[in-house]
């Protein structure tokens, strides 16, 4: 099993997709080849595994949290079961180099260091918390302090899961206004830690990141003092690490946890409301009262009474 692999950190709605396939371009080969599909909300795709991504959910649901509301510091040493699973399911995908993207992995990378002993490279990507909670509110409805506290939640833990390791620390708004720029100084940092890229080609990357794909402008949503230092740190560690040190990374926002599990919870009624008004619309439908024993029971009738 190889640890030469690329791991593409950071919350959702902020530039992963776009940074992975960049370094794709350059030639790491992406991990698997279930890729999800393009759709309204990443025209250009995720560029991310299907299968590893449902792993990543299950993971999350043994330490008590979802995508939504992930744990702030998982406990994985009671998913024993799941490991062994991961390393018979998994042990042939790590060989060569690889390149793998889940936004997940923020929070789940210790598992899967500790899993398959890896030391991967790591590319964490950063975004304006009030544009990811732009992009959150048109895609899934979440108000801006759910989508700031979930923000929250993810930088810290891509910066947790990162400390230590080979790293790449940028900014969304550098590859979307430089991609050409953005793909050389990858290139030639991949390629000082001894992975086999290529030069970038020119244009390649500047025809796939669209600038215009950059649609969500930032909400005018204040930021909690805690928001805003992690926002400047990030910020200050933009560049390359050969061992990222963050350094101390403080209380997070007091209210976070209260929002996160709120937000989900009032997910979860409006889901039942939505399965309840269905059910009672089947029930009172057409339909539902001509099933298909009555179409049958009332056409044999008509054929009784046709021959009458």
């Amino acid at each position: 099993m190889s640890s030469r692999g690329v791991v593409v950190l950071g919350m959702h709605r902020s530039g992963t997709s776009a940074a992975a396939r960049v370094v794709n371009l350059l030639g790491v080969p992406l991990l698997a080849g279930d890729l999800l599909p393009a759709d309204e909300a990443n025209p250009r795709g995720y560029w991310e595994s299907e299968s590893l991504r449902r792993f990543d959910d299950e993971l999350l649901e043994a330490v008590g949290g979802t995508w939504s509301r992930p744990p702030a510091a998982p406990d994985w040493s009671g998913v024993n079961g799941l490991r062994g699973r991961a390393q018979a399911r998994f042990a042939d995908a790590f060989v060569g180099e690889w390149l793998w993207k889940d936004p997940r992995a923020s929070v789940t990378l210790p598992f899967w260091r500790s899993a398959f002993e890896i030391e991967p490279t790591v590319v964490l990507v950063y975004r304006d918390p009030r544009e990811v909670a732009a992009s959150l509110a048109r895609r899934d409805g979440f108000s801006p302090r759910r989508s700031l506290a979930l923000w929250e939640r993810y930088a810290r833990s891509g910066l947790a899961a990162t400390t230590g390791l080979p790293a790449f620390v940028t900014g969304y708004a550098g590859l979307v206004e430089d991609p050409e720029g953005w793909a050389a100084g990858m290139s030639a940092w991949l390629r000082g830690r001894g992975f086999s890229v290529a030069e970038p080609r020119p244009g390649e990357a500047a025809a796939f990141v669209d600038a215009g794909l950059r649609r969500s402008r930032p909400l005018d949503e204040p930021l909690s003092a805690e928001q805003q230092g992690l926002w400047e740190r990030l910020e200050a560690l933009r560049g390359a690490h050969e061992a990222l040190e963050p350094g101390e990374l403080g209380p997070e926002t007091p209210w976070a946890e209260d929002v996160l599990v709120g937000g989900e919870l009032a997910d979860l009624r409006a889901r039942a409301d939505a399965l309840e008004a269905q059910r009672d619309d089947l029930l009172g439908s057409r339909t539902y009262r001509w099933s298909a024993p009555a179409r049958r029971a009332a056409g044999a009738l008509h054929r009784l009474a046709g021959r009458a």
